[in-house]
């Protein structure tokens, strides 16, 4: 191994490091932001029904399904 070789090296240039890092970094925040586009949000923990008047038809089915959605 030649001389200078050797102390090429041994020296850490920040240029080298961000001319391999930089597009590689500009890559993987691309493909996140991609990722993101595509992807759908989790669906809601929790229902909210309008039901008309309280003591209406409405209400009663709005009722009678509370409890059928509470027990699941």
């Amino acid at each position: 191994m030649s001389r200078e070789l050797a102390t090429y090296k041994k020296k850490k240039r920040p240029k080298d490091a961000i001319k391999i890092l930089g597009p590689a970094i500009l890559l993987l925040i691309f493909f996140v932001f991609v990722a993101f586009q595509f992807a759908k949000p989790a669906p809601s923990k929790h229902v909210v029904m309008g039901a008309g008047e309280i003591n209406g038809a409405y209400d009663a089915f709005a009722q009678q399904y509370r409890e059928i959605l509470a027990h699941d």
